[in-house]
């Protein structure tokens, strides 16, 4: 099923694949009963709030998508590379110890 942007949504055996993978992004707000969105693009952006935790990894996975696709991921417009943000950098300083020893 096509959705805004012209991107696709992910089909069923995605979304339960990445539920398995336990990755961020999502968050379950209790005053609005709902599930947040949120995905990393130079700053912190809302992708919106969803009743359903099937829509709400949909919706992350189609941001995903178009970010990796050269597009933003909330309007799915084409941004040229180098307009493009910079990945976060990891808070690890020194993580020579995770590749063990030579």
């Amino acid at each position: 099923a096509a959705a805004a942007g012209g991107a696709v949504k992910p089909d069923a055996a995605r979304v339960r694949a990445w539920r398995l993978d336990g990755r961020q992004g999502l968050s379950w707000e209790t005053g609005r009963k709902r599930w947040k969105v949120q995905i990393h693009y130079g700053t912190r952006l809302n992708l919106g709030r969803f009743k359903t935790k099937e829509d709400a990894i949909a919706c992350r996975l189609l941001g995903e998508d178009r970010i990796a696709a050269g597009c933003h991921p909330e309007t799915g417009k084409y941004v040229p590379e180098a307009e493009r943000p910079k990945p976060p950098k990891t808070q690890v300083k020194n993580n020579a110890h995770l590749l063990g020893k030579p």
